[in-house]
């Protein structure tokens, strides 16, 4: 499976957060989070999630709360 598949399939498995909106992109080991979703705390979440898999090396945050 490619990191952003990865990426893609850990967001939709978490049913307590909206991801319908956030585009993931991939180069090499650098994720990119692009979209819009609803609250802090699910950003933090998010954040969290893409930061601790396996093959992330860094993340640019482009995602708007609110």
């Amino acid at each position: 499976m490619s990191l952003g598949g990865k990426v893609k399939a850990v967001l939709n498995w978490r049913k307590d957060i909206g991801t319908g909106d956030v585009q993931v992109e991939t180069q090499d080991s650098t994720v990119t989070l692009k979209g819009k979703i609803g609250t802090e705390r699910e950003h933090k979440i998010i954040l969290d999630l893409v930061n601790g898999i396996t093959g992330v090396d860094k993340v640019v945050d482009q995602l708007q709360v609110g």
